[in-house]
């Protein structure tokens, strides 16, 4: 009897509010407290596309940094053909380095805004979810990858792409997430974690477009994170 009542709270039942969806999902992860600690982090981060067959259409190897303390400052490096590109967030200002030569144009430097505002957002879920004006939805359960998971769409206004977010169940990780952008459906799944920091993060995700029924039509992308170092 007391192994039945454990499983049964282990398991969510009752239609949850969902930032208390979230803040399990956190706890999962690592934990809030273990998150606000965190001074830096580096790792590495490998993305390869496919096309519509499966072929390989392109690789990108990047070094990613993150750091807190005693400000907010993002990089990320990778190789394009011949060249070394850095784009990077100090003292509130972002910057484009192409082989050490800086960037001007506005453009390619909104762009590096974006790619660095996308590397954070991507690698610290669940715990960005925590800190955000979002609106929240309960959505329902959904089987995800064959894991029954809470949906919970996000919400960052008009001009921000709507997501949801799939948090298992049982054990509150997070599932993956699914993204509309310029009226293309993505769904990526969470395929396994690293924990070697204190925090459960992505170690292996993939990308799948689908359409409207939430059926894959093919895997858009692989991302890879490994190599980890955090103090």
């Amino acid at each position: 009897m007391f192994l039945f009542v454990a499983f049964l709270a282990g398991c969510a039942h009752e239609e949850p509010i969902p930032e208390q969806v979230i803040s399990r999902s956190i706890s999962a992860h690592g934990g809030w407290e273990t998150y606000q600690q965190l001074k830096s982090i580096d790792f590495t981060k490998t993305t390869i596309l496919y096309d519509s067959l499966g072929n390989v259409a392109s690789r990108t190897d990047q070094e990613q940094n993150f750091q807190f303390v005693p400000e907010r400052s993002i990089s990320v490096r990778w190789r394009k053909d011949q060249d070394t590109i850095l784009v990077a967030l100090r003292h509130g200002k972002v910057d484009k380095l192409v082989n050490d030569s800086a960037v001007v144009n506005e453009k390619e430097l909104t762009k590096a805004g974006n790619l660095i505002n996308a590397a954070e957002y991507v690698v610290f879920q669940p715990f960005l979810l925590k800190d955000t004006n979002a609106t929240f939805t309960y959505l329902g359960k959904r089987t995800i990858n064959g894991r029954k998971t809470e949906a919970i769409g996000v919400n960052y206004g008009e001009l921000k792409d709507p997501w949801v977010y799939y948090f298992d169940t049982c054990d509150h990780k997070l599932v993956g997430a699914q993204v509309t952008h310029n009226g293309n459906i993505s769904l990526i799944e969470n395929v396994s974690f690293d924990g070697t920091t204190g925090l459960l993060l992505n170690a292996h995700r993939k990308s799948y477009f689908i359409d409207d029924a939430n059926n894959k039509k093919y895997l858009k992308a692989e991302y890879f994170y490994k190599a980890f170092a955090a103090k």
